[in-house]
């Protein structure tokens, strides 16, 4: 009598694709997008409005100084961009800015506030500006506003 036989083996499923590489680190900080920012306007009794726009997801930090009433016309060299970040992490950092924002002819200058917002990615992708309230104001002083974005990518670029 004829035999016959079979067998039938379980097929394995397929081997699961490897995951996608991840995107390539962020390597260059953030940039201020278009160029005619960042820039204020809006002033009004006591406040003012802060417009920034960028090229990609970043935290703006600000720094508003009411210049010397006794020279309101001689306006003091940027402060640098590391006091202008660190300024509201600590009282010393904030103490740091104050002393570069006052420093030789500058003395009668005053760091009136320091503050941060997020500009998100969806501000980014859709090329919206985030505007933020400065202040406060005194009527008849001048002010200088100091900005700085740092990069919200895992290994920030400033």
């Amino acid at each position: 009598s004829p035999s016959s036989s079979s067998s039938s083996a379980a097929a394995s499923p397929p081997a699961a694709a490897p995951p996608p590489p991840p995107p390539p680190p962020d390597a260059s900080p953030p940039e201020w997008f278009p160029a005619a920012y960042p820039y204020v306007a809006g002033v009004a009794h006591d406040v003012a409005t802060l417009h920034v726009s960028l090229n990609e997801p970043a935290r703006v930090h600000w720094a508003l100084v009411e210049r010397d009433p006794a020279a309101p016309d001689s306006a003091p060299a940027p402060l640098s961009a590391d006091s202008v970040l660190a300024a509201g992490g600590s009282a010393a950092a904030r103490a740091a800015l104050v002393s570069e924002a006052t420093a030789g002819a500058f003395a009668g200058a005053a760091v009136v506030a320091v503050g941060a917002s997020r500009f998100d990615a969806h501000h980014a992708r859709l090329g919206l500006e985030l505007r933020v309230q400065i202040g406060p104001l005194k009527p008849q002083r001048r002010y200088d506003v100091h900005v700085a974005a740092a990069d919200l990518a895992d290994a920030p670029n400033a």
